[in-house]
């Protein structure tokens, strides 16, 4: 899925998993974004955001396959370029089916597009691996933002099927 985005030795950053210690510095981000991202729809509350990151930290040292927390960062000044969110155990209220939930993915906007996007098909594609690992039935992935064409492009791509701004994408088969 998404091959031709893999991790190569071409990028300038590296995936690791989150950790406390990366919090500083998101906090620092999310002052910065979230008020473009969520001006008018939500009242943004980093303190409260930092605190549910850390919870999944921890969450993620002890159940791997609760959360996963990845961030991407630069291979030449250490920052973080981009982060990713992800959890399972999420339904339908018509449905058994167990989902995996990407919660929020962020990606530096002053990188150029050709990075961003290879940037969000590589979280894309740790995602799906992750969520095979946990036993999913499903993967959900949604946008919130205004300019959703290339996050559902590389969705459709990866064969999600698209309804609105969300993309599903079956992990097993129908019973």
């Amino acid at each position: 899925m998404l091959e031709r985005f893999l991790p190569s030795a071409r990028d300038t950053w590296t995936w690791q998993p989150m950790q406390l210690t990366d919090m500083a510095e998101i906090s620092e981000i999310g002052y910065a974004d979230f008020d473009a991202e969520f001006l008018g729809i939500f009242n943004p509350d980093v303190p409260y955001y930092i605190s549910n990151l850390c919870k999944g930290v921890i969450d993620q040292m002890h159940d791997p396959l609760s959360v996963q927390l990845i961030v991407a960062r630069s291979t030449v000044d250490n920052t973080i370029v981009a982060y990713g969110w992800i959890e399972r155990g999420f339904k339908m209220p018509f449905s058994k089916d167990n989902m995996t939930e990407g919660r929020l993915a962020w990606i530096r906007q002053d990188l150029p597009t050709r990075v961003r996007i290879t940037l969000m098909a590589q979280i894309i594609h740790q995602w799906w691996g992750w969520s095979v690992q946990t036993g999913a039935d499903i993967m959900v992935n949604s946008t919130i933002r205004n300019s959703t064409s290339g996050f559902l492009n590389l969705h459709r791509q990866a064969d999600f099927v698209i309804r609105g701004s969300i993309a599903y994408k079956r992990i097993t088969e129908l019973k």
